[in-house]
């Protein structure tokens, strides 16, 4: 068990899922390397695009969202190679650009890289495979967030959120990839007016699934990670401590109840232009729908010029559909008995502060 875990109250990983130690000094390292030269580039200009930030509870198709809009070649996620260089992800795209793209091969000197990400749509709780496949970029929040795992921070510790370095640091990060900018807000997720707040661009969209077969799907991944469906696992959002003596699937079903209601409240408090909500179901029975809703919120807070134009203008030429995920170690009537005891506690809780 690492130090982290202990300090938190995190149950053992197993041992596929260890960070490896020899990875991280090597990472650290190079980050050491690359943070000043990457703070000593002038203050980038504002984006033209608004950041898009997803949000949601964990197994509610949020890796797949991701996915999805990388192969839809109109937007640009952290990928695997972009995170080494979590203190310096401007200098991570140009690499990044130099290794992949086509446009900077010369003659045959990188024919053995990919140049595309892979096209699977497939990942094991949120880690892709690939140079170019997707990655949650942790690493990167929390140099400005003090977290080790998505949960609210203390109100005093608040001040010690580097709201000018995040500022910054995305900005550049935007302006080198030239598009709509896309990433998974989970870590920060119980914080979204601070960042609204700190963001001058930013569209928050709020990823939905059937909470029944988000349960089971809870569930199933800590039933294979601990060999116990009773140890927690995901994201810890206000006011969960409520459920740590229920039964496991009233616990589960808490953690999406709070989560949604949490990110719901503050989305409600915004502009309608800077959020969405979209359901799981939805992207996976008519991404070509999805992409149209999300285009046009997009468009609502981006700088007009040519290169937006062509964006917004463009056709959908991704996926027509994806095959839904279901899981199935328990009915759907004792589920449902136990989503309804769930937020029942949630009403009571909300009535009770």
């Amino acid at each position: 068990m690492t130090t982290e875990q202990r300090d938190h109250g995190l149950p053992a990983k197993p041992s596929q899922f260890e960070k490896n130690s020899d990875l991280d000094t090597l990472l650290v390292r190079i980050n050491d390397y690359l943070r000043q030269a990457e703070q000593s580039q002038p203050e980038p200009p504002a984006p033209e695009y608004p950041l898009i930030l997803l949000v949601g509870a964990p197994r509610s198709g949020t890796t797949l969202f991701m996915q999805w809009l990388c192969s839809t070649r109109h937007v640009a996620v952290p990928t695997n190679l972009i995170s080494r260089f979590f203190s310096a992800p401007a200098f991570g795209v140009m690499l990044q650009r130099l290794l992949s793209d086509r446009r900077y091969r010369y003659r045959d000197e990188f024919d053995d890289l990919p140049t595309e990400p892979l096209q699977a749509f497939g990942s094991d709780l949120g880690k892709t495979k690939g140079l170019l496949g997707h990655n949650s970029f942790f690493y990167f929040w929390r140099q400005f967030f003090p977290l080790a795992e998505p949960a609210p921070i203390p109100d005093n510790d608040l001040h010690r959120v580097d709201g000018k370095g995040l500022v910054r640091a995305i900005g550049r990060f935007a302006n080198e990839v030239e598009a709509p900018l896309a990433m998974k807000g989970y870590l920060v997720q119980y914080h979204l007016g601070l960042l609204e707040k700190l963001l001058d661009r930013v569209l928050f969209v709020h990823i939905i699934r059937d909470p029944l077969d988000t349960m089971r799907s809870l569930l199933e991944v800590r039933k294979s990670l601990y060999g116990d469906e009773g140890k927690w696992w995901g994201c810890r959002p206000p006011g969960c401590d409520i459920f740590m003596g229920q039964a496991p699937a009233i616990q589960v079903a808490g953690q999406i109840a709070l989560t949604q209601r949490s990110i719901r409240s503050e989305l409600a408090r915004m502009p309608d232009a800077k959020h969405i909500e979209i359901s799981y179901e939805l992207l996976c029975d008519s991404p070509a729908q999805v992409w149209s809703e999300l285009r046009n919120k997009i468009g609502a807070q981006t700088v007009n010029g040519e290169k937006a134009k062509a964006m917004m203008a463009a056709e959908y030429h991704g996926p027509q559909n994806f095959r839904r995920s279901r899981q199935t170690p328990k009915s759907n009537d004792l589920l449902f008995s136990e989503w309804t005891i769930a937020n029942e506690i949630c009403r009571d809780q909300e009535v009770n502060h």
